[in-house]
């Protein structure tokens, strides 16, 4: 059975400044429940075989005021990469189009590359890709 999705928002794929290949990526404004005055502007890269969200903690630490050893850790091991630790955070991801969207998401205790929207940020969007093309597609989830 074939399912039709109509989707409301459409977005080119963003050039990775690292590799110079291009991934679906989006730009958001990270804050904290706890102090939404504070927030850090970065790009991420949406990784369908990454579990959770990861944000690098060099980065979004010091601006959003996280003790950043007070949340629970996480030891993950990426396909590409080393393995390292993390540590788990509730986040708020602000997109002007899209909207807001909660996560406990893991902050890296090294700094990392990429920050990652894993399957935990899927849970809130219906994404469709046309990798030959470079758009990607998003539908706020029902």
């Amino acid at each position: 059975m074939a399912i039709a999705v109509t989707y409301s928002h459409s977005f080119d794929y963003v050039v990775d400044e690292f590799s110079g290949k291009s991934f679906p990526g989006l730009r958001l404004r990270v804050s904290t429940p706890a102090n939404a005055q504070a927030s850090a502007d970065i790009r991420a890269y949406l990784d369908t075989g990454a579990e959770f969200s990861i944000f690098d903690g060099a980065v979004i630490v010091s601006q959003l005021g996280i003790d950043l050893m007070s949340g629970p850790e996480l030891d993950l091991s990426p396909a590409w990469g080393f393995r390292f630790a993390a540590r788990i955070h509730k986040l708020d991801l602000i997109h002007p189009d899209l909207g807001r969207f909660a996560l406990d998401a893991a902050i890296s205790t090294v700094p990392i590359r990429r920050n990652l929207l894993g399957r935990d940020f899927f849970r809130h969007l219906q994404i469709g890709f046309r990798e030959f093309h470079h758009p990607f597609h998003i539908v706020a989830a029902a």
